[in-house]
């Protein structure tokens, strides 16, 4: 089969991959406070922070909406799922929630002395930067830059695959500036493998600040050379 036949068999089931993880992550959320009454937590904003704090007896967790981090009495791991705003309710995944719950079950079990909520490193200022390489022997970019020190960052991914199909969204990562306002964090490319495709990274921090850069997928060893699946004339 040539591939001008099969190229549209593979862009439409790739759409279809696509919009099928979109809903799988759409219905797998759950209102953050159903939880907390839920397990037992005392559920407090912390507005200046942009956080939210869950109190119970020993146990004190803070969750900020756009990022994947979280701290547990001021140790930080990271959820599968950024929770996010929508409607003014905050929504975590399942496997949060579940872990909310293993949490709490914990804090019943043993008895821990209380101590002060840990505090977040205040936000500082400076410019937003973005510059993207591509990964060398993996299918993933490597994206670095400036921001301002201590700032929650989102990196966002689409693909440009073809002038004869839309932008499609790929991904989006988290992570937080250094105290030196710098940030570094590989992300993978997939589901858009095709080379040629034009990889948009847009990097944004909750103040509103953004920055974009691209990058055309090319071979993954590009460097390599005289490997047995070369082709005779590339």
């Amino acid at each position: 089969m040539s591939i001008r036949r099969i190229y549209p068999i593979l862009v439409c089931s790739f759409c279809a991959l696509m919009a099928a993880g979109g809903f799988a992550s759409a219905s797998s959320m759950q209102s953050l406070t159903t939880v907390a009454h839920k397990y037992g937590y005392t559920y407090m904003e912390r507005n200046p922070e942009n956080a939210v704090e869950l109190v119970k007896s020993g146990v004190d967790v803070i969750i900020r909406p756009g990022s994947r981090l979280f701290w547990v009495n001021g140790t930080p791991d990271a959820t599968d799922v950024v929770p996010s705003y929508h409607n003014r309710v905050v929504y975590i995944s399942n496997n949060m929630a579940n872990e909310l719950a293993r949490i709490a079950r914990t804090s019943s079990a043993r008895s821990v002395g209380f101590h002060d909520p840990p505090a977040l490193a205040p936000v500082g200022d400076g410019p937003l930067t973005v510059t993207v390489v591509g990964g060398l022997g993996s299918e993933t970019l490597d994206v670095f830059g400036s921001a301002p020190p201590n700032s929650p960052i989102s990196i966002a991914l689409s693909g440009q695959i073809s002038r004869d199909l839309p932008t499609v969204s790929l991904s989006t990562s988290h992570t937080v500036a250094g105290a030196n306002g710098k940030y570094t964090i590989v992300v993978p490319v997939g589901p858009d493998y095709f080379r040629g495709s034009t990889i948009v990274v847009n990097v944004a921090t909750a103040a509103g600040a953004a920055a974009s850069a691209s990058y055309v997928l090319g071979a993954p060893n590009r460097n390599a050379t005289n490997l047995p699946g070369d082709p005779v004339n590339p």
